[in-house]
């Protein structure tokens, strides 16, 4: 195939494979965490945050009542929400409903423990908001002190931060697009779950670092790979696996899927118009497997 990109597609390939050149520079990871680290509390928690969040969670709550149902399964649980960033918002939930202990942990620290009044209102405000709209059930108010904010580390890493098997339900909301090694990701995931544990997440494999945007959900799946990796190689943008390689990179790794929410999905017409243009292996791969864009699974480690 032969590759015809515009001025625009030719800006974002330079400018993510110049951020992978300075982060691979030793010593700039640490000094971009140093800079940012104070900054992370600095975010903005106004209507559009709340309207967005509340979305998200109340597609997470669903997932796990179609799932599994059994609300007085978390009282008392560890659970862990991975790539939270600074927002303890899902933590903050998994208090409401009875859960002992959330941790978040995010590769980038947050640098500081304590919420600021603004971001702990807007998390009640949003609380109020779920349970009004989802089949949770009511939730109660909860401490600061009661959320943990774990050592910064990757998906891949997480043995470095929790011993194995010593969380009970993991999370995450459009995290593992981003990781770097899939396969590996999910078997330490697997490794720090308690025997029966559970795993919720909201997986987004549709087009967000390059041209187009949602306007053109599969853009990202135009270069090749050898492109792909010198553009996002150094963790700054995302993975390419869709949502049927997901599952088998779930099951492959011992876990049961117990329920599967595709909320989102790209039409038929624009997948058969954008097909010639793809790399080679998402070409030969079937409609329905580059249909869904939006999935939320949940899955149980067997016992």
């Amino acid at each position: 195939m032969s590759l015809c990109f515009s001025l625009t597609e030719v800006r974002s390939v330079l400018r993510h494979m110049g951020r992978n050149l300075v982060l691979a520079i030793p010593g700039a990871r640490r000094l971009r965490r140093e800079l940012l680290g104070s900054a992370h509390w600095s975010g903005t928690y106004d209507n559009d945050w709340t309207a967005r969040r509340t979305r998200q969670i109340r597609e997470l709550l669903d997932t796990y009542a179609d799932a599994w149902g059994d609300w007085s399964w978390l009282d008392g649980k560890i659970t862990l929400e991975i790539g939270s960033g600074p927002d303890l918002a899902v933590p903050f939930v998994m208090r409401t409903l009875g859960a002992g202990t959330s941790y978040a942990s995010d590769p980038e620290p947050c640098g500081t423990v304590a919420i600021p009044d603004h971001a702990m209102a807007a998390y009640r405000e949003l609380a109020s908001r779920y349970a009004c709209s989802s089949s949770a059930p009511p939730c109660t108010d909860t401490t600061t002190s009661e959320l943990r904010i774990a050592s910064p580390v990757y998906v891949e890493k997480l043995q470095e931060a929790f011993a194995p098997e010593s969380i009970d339900l993991i999370v995450s909301t459009c995290t593992l697009q981003h990781v770097v090694d899939p396969v590996t990701a999910i078997a330490e995931i697997h490794t720090v779950l308690r025997p029966g544990g559970r795993m919720i997440h909201v997986i987004a494999t549709g087009n967000h670092c390059c041209g187009g945007g949602e306007a053109d959900p599969l853009h990202h799946l135009v270069y090749p790979e050898w492109l792909w990796r010198a553009m996002f190689s150094q963790r700054v943008g995302h993975n390419r696996l869709q949502w049927f390689e997901w599952r088998e990179t779930i099951e492959g790794a011992g876990f049961v899927v117990d329920h599967v929410r595709i909320t989102g999905k790209i039409s038929l017409d624009y997948i058969r118009d954008v097909r010639p243009h793809l790399a080679k292996r998402f070409r030969e791969m079937r409609p329905q497997e580059l249909e869904p864009a939006y999935v939320i699974v949940a899955c149980t480690k067997a016992r």
